[in-house]
């Protein structure tokens, strides 16, 4: 009797699921996250044990990157890469640049990560749970943004990882996330890293999300994100004098692009019927 009402009851609740994800964007919107979260938390617990053979180790992000280009498929997004061969097979130490739209930025950054590659990070993650742990095994460099003095101390503790452990950094340079259909001003700190460390600078686009994701209007559909690496940026004999003209031509092709790439999804997406939806 009782696995009769059981069963009855996970029936109901499996067609009340499927009725909410097919009826309500909503629904869907919430849904995704709350399984892009999890599944992250997810990820970053499994690979504990592991990442602790090799603590502190950039090569650990491995782990991660294979298990999330496989699970993040049920998310819907899917990634075109257009010139990566040169940053995926990158093997000598380089600043990573990319611009930052949302948390779901991971997705399209894992199918193109090179080894032993890690991230810039803000002090905060360290306190988010299981992902927050598992970013201090996988390498991460974490600074902290409220308190200037610190983080310029961090800078040059990080000049001297990437050149001493030849490893690749991603930063966004924008600082923080930005969904507004342009880049925001470029914070100086890549730049000052990378002419410190003599290191080149690759520029990856990630194209405009918002034919298939809009935060304010809580949609979030199935969609493509261009991936477009740049020819690198090379830093060799440059002083602190050139960073403001780097920084500026860094940008300037950087928001080229996006605009290029981006446009090209809103016209697919005419194309496909005037919607966010992007097959």
């Amino acid at each position: 009797m009782a696995f009769g009402v059981y069963s009855l009851i996970i029936c109901c609740v499996a067609v009340l699921v499927i009725y909410l994800w097919r009826s309500s964007q909503t629904f869907r919107f919430y849904t995704k996250y709350c399984y892009y979260y999890a599944n992250m938390q997810l990820l970053a617990f499994l690979l504990v044990l592991p990442s602790l053979l090799t603590p502190g180790d950039p090569v650990n992000i491995r782990y991660f990157q294979v298990l999330a280009n496989y699970t993040f498929k049920l998310i819907g997004i899917t990634v075109e890469k257009r010139n990566t061969e040169e940053l995926e097979n990158l093997n000598k130490p380089a600043i990573l640049l990319v611009n930052h739209q949302d948390t779901v930025d991971i997705i399209s950054l894992m199918t193109v990560t090179p080894y032993r590659a890690t991230f810039l990070a803000k002090k905060q993650i360290l306190y988010w749970g299981y992902f927050g742990l598992t970013a201090w095994l996988n390498g991460f460099v974490f600074i902290d943004r409220l308190n200037p003095e610190k983080a310029r101390g961090t800078m040059k503790r990080v000049v001297n990882i990437i050149q001493e452990r030849k490893i690749k950094l991603w930063i966004f340079p924008e600082g923080t996330r930005n969904m507004k259909g342009d880049m925001l001003p470029f914070k100086k700190g890549a730049f000052h890293l990378a002419i410190q460390a003599q290191v080149p600078i690759y520029p990856l686009v990630l194209s405009s999300y918002r034919y298939f994701l809009d935060p304010d209007k809580k949609i979030f559909n199935k969609g493509k994100v261009i991936a477009s690496c740049l020819p690198p940026f090379e830093t060799k004999d440059l002083t602190s004098e050139d960073v403001n003209g780097l920084l500026d031509k860094v940008r300037s092709a950087m928001q080229a692009e996006f605009k290029k790439i981006s446009m090209e999804m809103e016209e697919r997406a005419e194309i496909a019927g005037n919607s966010l939806l992007v097959e």
